[in-house]
C-alpha cells in the first residue's frame, strides 16, 4: 500500500484599481489574493480494490502591498505561477506548513471519523 498527498493552490486576484506609486500611474493593480489550498490523499490498496481518495480544502485572503513600479506586471500578463509565487512568498514557510496541517486534519477526520456523544444531563433531585 502507498499513501500520497498532493497539494495544489488556486489563487484568484481581487481588486483592479488604479494607483500612483512613486509618481507612476499604474492601472489594474491587484489589492489582495483569495486563495484555496487543496489536498488530495490517495491510499492504494491490494488489487483488485480501487484506491481510496480523500480531499480537503482551506481558504483565505492575503492582502498585497502596493506594487513596485519598476517590476509591475500588467494584469493580462500575470500567470498562475506568478500569483502562487506572490502568495507563498507573502505567507512564508511557517504559515504554509500551518495551512497544510489544517487540510491534513480535515482528511484525517474523513479517514477515521470522530464520534461525538452528548453527555446525559440529569436534573438535580
Amino acid at each position: 500500500m502507498t499513501d500520497t498527498t498532493a497539494y495544489s493552490w488556486i489563487v484568484t486576484p481581487q481588486g483592479s484599481t488604479s494607483m500612483t506609486v512613486d509618481g507612476q500611474a499604474l492601472t489594474g493593480v491587484f489589492t489582495s489574493l483569495h486563495w484555496r489550498l487543496r489536498a488530495v490523499r490517495t491510499i492504494t490498496q491490494p488489487d483488485p480494490a480501487p484506491p481510496l481518495v480523500y480531499s480537503g480544502e482551506v481558504f483565505g485572503e492575503y492582502r498585497l502591498a502596493p506594487p513596485n513600479p519598476e517590476s509591475f506586471t500588467a494584469r493580462d500578463a500575470v500567470t498562475d505561477e506568478m500569483k502562487i509565487g506572490w502568495l507563498t512568498a507573502g505567507l512564508g514557510a511557517d504559515e504554509i506548513t500551518k495551512q497544510k496541517a489544517r487540510v491534513d486534519a480535515q482528511i484525517a477526520v474523513l479517514i477515521v471519523p470522530v464520534a461525538f456523544t452528548d453527555p446525559v444531563i440529569t436534573a438535580p433531585a
